[in-house]
């Protein structure tokens, strides 16, 4: 039996002058989320960190169980 555990997205930043990258992670959102959505998240994230870190990426994450 397959059981939904929950689908995370995870905006991927890398900082400015630096080598170094950032993820901000967001636990629970909804299975469904498309791929507008999901960049209209990371555009919120990168405006709030205007001139600390350029976007990079967004991974979805879906979790399921699988049980006998």
């Amino acid at each position: 039996m397959i059981q939904p555990m929950g689908t995370k997205l995870q905006v991927q930043l890398d900082l400015v002058d630096s080598d170094k990258k950032k993820a901000v992670s967001f636990q629970n959102v909804v299975p469904e989320v498309t791929e507008e959505q999901a960049l209209v998240l990371a555009e919120v994230v990168q405006n709030v960190t205007a001139n600390v870190a350029d976007l990079n990426c967004v991974v979805k994450t879906d979790q399921v169980r699988i049980t006998k």
